[in-house]
């Protein structure tokens, strides 16, 4: 409510009127040439600290008390764009400011790793060159020391075929052989087997504890004064089958003078039983007989075996007039 001058009471008392009065417009302010200044802004952040205590008071920059970085101020315009009462266009030029901010960040990794990298990089070379440097300078340095000589390699000689039986050739069996295959035949060609000792006989009733002792003694009376027998273990058919401790003395007793006086030594009607080995011979000739006695002299021949070497042979393909694969068992 205004109140203007001709209140009586106001005259009486002496005292000025109050007058409301509105505030000017721009063209009343233009036709009485005077200017309005704006008014004052309320700003409560007056530095970087009280910037801070404000953003952390209100969880926008977190963890409170970090130094500041790139990427934290980037994540607190992002939680600024989200606030209430914040318009599109607004929150997208925040958000746009805080993108450019991590690219800028992410920028200033790059370079920043980039940089150690090749800083690594040229160092590790260095060091090489160096380290190659010295290898060189003293492989030089030895071998102006080093006299001239020609070192000759001794090349172990090698049997003939006719003079290596099919157990030697498993005790040293070739490089690309299978390791587990090779350590079983090489025991296998360790093994031998007794035949013929008469039921009663002093050989018969002994166990496999004393048959090892007895046939170490025997060797020791022929001069085997090396490792002997390393087991022995008696059979259900009137048979003994031992191993010796190491290839030497298998050699030794393969020889005939050898095995003749062992089993002698032992008792009467004892002699090695000769072991046997199945093979399978893929793409043989379709006229071979397997019956033929001529036919296995001819594959002895040709393979450098013993007349005697093969057994037996027959044919194990589906029409006996075609022998493809014949299983051969020889000494």
């Amino acid at each position: 409510m205004s109140t203007g001058t001709s209140n009586p009471e106001n005259r009486r008392a002496g005292t000025n009127p109050v007058a409301t009065t509105r505030p000017a417009t721009r063209n009343e302010t233009k036709r009485a040439g005077t200017t309005v200044s704006p008014p004052a802004a309320v700003e409560d952040i007056r530095d970087a600290t009280e910037g801070r205590a404000f953003l952390e008071e209100r969880l926008l920059l977190c963890p409170a008390g970090e130094p500041a970085s790139n990427a934290s101020i980037a994540v607190c315009l992002h939680q600024i764009s989200k606030m209430k009462g914040m318009n599109r266009q607004t929150s997208n030029a925040i958000r746009a400011v805080s993108f450019l901010i991590e690219e800028m960040e992410e920028t200033a990794i790059n370079t920043t790793v980039r940089d150690a990298v090749i800083t690594q990089l040229n160092e590790l070379t260095l060091d090489m060159r160096s380290l190659v440097t010295d290898a060189k300078e003293k492989i030089d340095e030895h071998l102006q020391k080093t006299p001239t000589a020609t070192y000759t390699a001794a090349t172990p000689p090698q049997p003939p075929y006719g003079t290596r039986s099919y157990a030697e050739a498993l005790v040293t069996a070739p490089p690309h052989a299978n390791p587990k295959l090779a350590a079983r035949e090489g025991i296998r060609a360790r093994q031998f087997m007794l035949e013929g000792p008469e039921r009663g006989s002093k050989v018969s009733q002994m166990n496999g504890m004393q048959l090892k002792n007895e046939f170490n003694r025997i060797l020791g009376s022929l001069g085997r004064k090396e490792k002997g027998i390393r087991s022995a273990l008696p059979q259900k058919h009137k048979g003994v089958l031992f191993e010796t401790d190491d290839d030497s003395t298998a050699n030794w007793l393969r020889k005939k003078d050898n095995a003749a006086a062992f089993c002698s030594a032992i008792g009467p009607n004892v002699a090695f039983k000769p072991r046997t080995h199945n093979l399978i011979a893929f793409n043989v000739a379709l006229t071979l007989d397997p019956d033929n006695q001529r036919h296995r002299e001819e594959i002895c021949e040709a393979n450098h075996l013993d007349e005697d070497a093969i057994l037996a042979m027959r044919s194990t393909s589906h029409y006996p007039q075609f022998p493809r694969e014949i299983p051969v068992n020889y000494r």
